[in-house]
């Protein structure tokens, strides 16, 4: 029961996940081309349970076909996965109180909206908690400065051939989560490992696509994807090059950094945004020729994007720029 439904936690009113471990008595290991340990061996696991769950999704189920994946599946029905995510917190996947009648659409409520199937959904929900664990943070999941609050937002970010790769591709995107040292290097020497890894990945006549999502957290209940795209490994490299031309092209100026309580500021110059940093400063307003500031809600992380990873389109850098002078 534990297994299948998780070890139950009274205290904190919740079912906590609970392992199963494999062992294989292997006889005649020297008829296979590896080891019981190699890694392959979990891997053929885990394709070989995937497909019996697919082939038990489609038993009898021929007349549903899932909305999301348009396979035969089983009809989703009562409430949705609630996955617990990193900065966000728990999130249901689809949240629709039935009692709620103006929430009725065509006669149906709460996951009758949605004609989704059970795997697809429980597929969705393991791929959340997979690519958000927390070995994986600073690889493909950080945090990135929301436009209108403190809180910050989710990025995830990932290979889509290799989503288990090693690679910190949310360096490229956010750096909210570096320390005050890291920070004080320039945009470009803190991407160049990632970009060197991306770039021995590249192979004649074939892409490779990136992935990036980001979840805000609207309330207490409400999750939204506020940006979502997919780009080649190619132009991401190419907008980062971009980005960087375009950060040393400006007068010299001396920016004061901190260092250490006590300590005397560091004066660096041709410093170079990240775009993280760039949506933190569409958050102030200075006055009084920069002796003063408040807070102010920001511009959609989503324009930030735009400039990086399509720095072709004028009009969004052109959009930027006139709103950035209405804050100096």
């Amino acid at each position: 029961m534990a297994v299948l439904f998780g070890k139950s936690n009274k205290k904190q009113q919740k079912l906590e996940s609970w392992e199963a471990t494999l062992i294989l008595d292997v006889n005649d290991v020297e008829s296979f081309p590896y080891r019981v340990a190699d890694p392959a061996v979990p891997q053929g696991w885990n394709e070989k349970l995937f497909q019996y769950g697919n082939q038990l999704t489609s038993i009898g189920t021929s007349n549903f076909i899932c909305s999301l994946t348009g396979a035969a599946d089983i009809p989703m029905s009562g409430k949705m996965p609630e996955p617990n995510l990193k900065i966000l917190g728990p999130s249901y996947l689809m949240s629709m109180n039935e009692a709620t009648k103006c929430q009725e659409r065509y006669g149906q409520t709460s996951t009758g909206v949605f004609r989704v199937g059970k795997q697809a959904v429980q597929d969705l929900n393991d791929a959340l908690l997979s690519i958000t664990e927390k070995p994986r943070q600073g690889k493909t999941w950080c945090g990135v400065p929301n436009g209108s609050n403190s809180d910050p937002d989710l990025l995830i970010a990932y290979l889509e051939e290799e989503p288990d790769t090693n690679a910190s591709l949310t360096g490229i995107f956010a750096d909210i989560d570096v320390d005050d040292e890291t920070k004080l290097a320039t945009y470009e020497s803190r991407t160049k490992l990632v970009c060197d890894a991306l770039r021995l990945r590249e192979r004649s006549g074939k892409d490779s696509y990136i992935k990036i999502i980001v979840i805000t957290k609207v309330d207490k209940a409400r999750r939204q994807v506020s940006f979502s795209g997919r780009y080649s490994t190619d132009s991401i490299l190419r907008g980062r090059d971009f980005w960087i031309t375009g950060s040393v092209n400006v007068p010299e100026v001396s920016i004061p950094f901190p260092v250490a309580k006590g300590m005397p500021v560091t004066w660096v110059t041709s410093f170079q945004p990240s775009p993280a940093e760039v949506m933190t400063s569409f958050k102030v307003q200075w006055l009084k020729a920069g002796l003063g500031s408040h807070p102010v809600p920001g511009v959609d992380l989503g324009r930030i994007y735009g400039v990086l990873l399509e720095p072709n389109n004028h009009d969004q850098a052109t959009w930027l720029m006139g709103r950035f002078l209405m804050l100096t």
